[in-house]
């Protein structure tokens, strides 16, 4: 079930902004916007920019499972590039991950399988899905580009050479034997 779009149009419409004020003990607090109940603060720790996402108090229209251990459906994006995905199970929806050999992770939306798909087959990086109700990734294998004539060429004179080693082998072999 989707969230409608009046309901969405009100989470938009009452999303809250609070900037850093100085508290009774003088220490100053983080700024902070709300949205849907969520609430997502940005601050700067020493040399490193820090977002967190708080989602005790988000709205229950988004919450995956009431009373239960409740998840939230979440897409993070940085600089328009998916870092975190975690579908709806209602939405059915896939997160798809390319890790890289030197293990570094990419992350992409259900929508964004095209990408993925070509990141892995350019980097040779493993091409990985979970869908919205599992907990584990799976790996898919990404196509092998088709190899060009010369590649096809030079294969069939290694595979021919294999196969007259082989035969003579077994000749040499058999020769031995039958004295």
């Amino acid at each position: 079930m989707a969230v409608s779009s009046s309901l969405r149009e009100r989470y938009h419409r009452t999303a809250r902004f609070w900037p850093a004020a100085r508290e009774s003990d003088g220490s100053l607090s983080l700024p902070a916007t709300q949205m849907a109940g969520a609430v997502v603060s940005t601050y700067v720790d020493e040399n490193t920019l820090v977002v967190s996402i708080d989602l005790d108090t988000v709205h229950r229209g988004l919450v995956e499972r009431p009373g239960t251990r409740a998840t939230v459906p979440l897409h993070v994006m940085v600089q328009g590039t998916g870092v975190f995905y975690a579908p709806s199970e209602r939405s059915g929806h896939t997160a798809w991950r390319v890790v890289g050999s030197d293990g570094e992770v990419t992350v992409f939306a259900d929508d964004e399988a095209w990408a993925a798909e070509r990141l892995a087959g350019e980097s040779g990086g493993r091409l990985e899905f979970r869908r919205a109700w599992d907990t584990e990734w799976q790996c898919i294998r990404p196509e092998e580009p088709p190899l060009s004539w010369p590649q096809r060429w030079l294969l069939g004179l290694r595979t021919a050479a294999a196969w007259a080693s082989v035969r003579r082998a077994r000749r040499d072999a058999i020769g031995r034997w039958g004295r």
